[in-house]
């Protein structure tokens, strides 16, 4: 059986390296569409490449661009990697390995260094194969690390990744040394606070002070984000508050709310408040949260918007239709009906897209006989939520892409190598 898992692993190993050669060549190979100029940065490369690959996997934007990434570095510029990826004789996890400790390395130089790396890379852990990679790509970088470093920083980013069971974890993209003494710090905070048996605002199954190492160290990462972000209490509270935080094993207090300044829309049916119903509340931009987190944060919100939906089909009543900006009513609306991008393959949250007219509100376009279409509406029907890239792919008229209405929220999109998509609104599963 052992064998048989093996081999099975060589075959995958030859498949994928088949599918990487081949998205290498599509990349380079696709016959430019009308007025299409090459990216900058990868003059080799068709510009719309990456919309045929995320509408043929249906993935996002970001996951396309790092198929074709990958594979142009590991087919032009890790041959020996790809050659024993080709065999079988490197599996999937080695070669993600290795491409994630060649990122942002010139790739002039990876092929001179692979022999340093590759004899061994069978028999290392990923992670310890990554780090060994990085290390020798750092030290045949011709480039300094502090220039390289300056142009890194501009990537710093913070954002959240849903989890199961009501959690999510925030991730951060820091200045290293930064990353390490935050990191640090809350370590030595979490070691004081599990030794002197402090409390903390967050709550275990048990309601019992009595957290591990990791519970404490989230614990006191949001306290200093509710000292910093939250606003003060009033009165005897709010003196308090000014003072400065406690060290390590002093005692701690209520010195803030639990508030942070921030919108968070939570979308709960009357039947659940009214407790004639088990459907749970929805926090947008997670998913599916507990009733009584719902609560707690109605507790002290500012304001309430209200949204009166039909018990049935849960469509909110929408207004306003004769202009092209749509009221925010109606924006709210088509944004909670279609939760992300319908951009095929994309996933990007509606709450950061633009809101496009499928059938273009000031431009006339043909269908494919070549009549005139009609204007297009502000309407329900007509409006969705498409990122930047997804909106750009769609609306110029130099990609080769047409999108339009075939049905009742049915749009048909057909991309410049004939491939034809059918979409339907509001069946898009939200990224919770």
């Amino acid at each position: 059986m052992l064998n048989y898992i093996q081999a099975s692993e060589r075959q995958a190993s030859w498949a994928m390296a088949r599918q990487a050669k081949a998205i290498n060549v599509f990349a380079t190979r696709r016959p430019p569409v009308l007025g299409e100029d090459p990216p900058v940065k990868h003059p080799d490369r068709s510009r719309y490449a990456t919309a045929e690959i995320m509408a043929m996997f249906g993935i996002g934007t970001g996951a396309a661009e790092h198929l074709i990434t990958d594979a142009e570095l590991l087919v032009q510029h890790l041959p020996d990697t790809f050659a024993q990826f080709s065999d079988g004789s490197l599996d999937q996890r080695r070669v993600r390995a290795v491409i994630r400790g060649c990122e942002n390395t010139p790739p002039q130089i990876l092929h001179e260094i692979e022999n340093k790396f590759l004899n061994s890379a069978m028999s290392c852990n990923p992670n310890a194969l990554t780090r060994k990679v990085r290390g020798i790509a750092e030290r045949h970088n011709p480039e300094p690390i502090e220039q390289r470093h300056q142009r890194a920083r501009t990537n710093r980013d913070v954002w959240i990744t849903p989890l199961p069971d009501g959690m999510a974890c925030l991730g951060a993209r820091l200045p290293a040394t930064e990353a390490t003494l935050l990191f640090n710090s809350l370590e030595d905070w979490a070691k004081a606070a599990k030794t002197n048996g402090e409390d903390s605002h967050g709550t275990t199954p048990t309601g019992r002070p009595s957290r591990s190492l990791a519970e404490y160290r989230a614990d006191v990462l949001m306290d200093l984000l509710h000292q910093v972000l939250l606003h003060s209490s009033s009165g005897s509270e709010a003196k308090e508050s000014a003072a400065a935080p406690p060290l390590p094993g002093q005692p701690c207090g209520p010195y803030f709310k639990k508030r942070i300044p921030a919108v968070l829309n939570i979308t709960v049916s009357a039947d659940r408040l009214l407790g004639a119903s088990n459907d749970p509340a929805t926090l947008d931009g997670y998913g599916l949260i507990p009733l009584d987190d719902a609560k707690e944060l109605a507790a002290t919100a500012k304001f309430w918007r209200r949204f009166l939906t039909d018990p049935d089909s849960g469509r909110i009543v929408s207004v306003g239709r004769k202009t092209r900006k749509p009221p925010r009513a109606m924006a709210r609306e088509v944004r909670l009906r279609d939760p992300v991008c319908t951009g095929i393959g994309c996933d990007r949250p509606a709450r950061s897209c633009e809101l496009d007219h499928t059938a273009p509100y000031s431009r006339f376009v043909y269908s494919s006989d070549g009549v005139v279409r009609p204007l297009g509406e502000t309407s329900l029907e007509n409006l969705r939520p498409r990122c930047p890239y997804c909106h750009h792919v769609k609306d110029d008229p130099h990609t080769g892409w047409t999108v339009e209405n075939v049905g009742p929220g049915v749009t048909r999109t057909v991309t410049p190598t004939g491939r034809v998509y059918l979409q339907t609104q509001g069946h898009m599963a939200a990224p919770f």
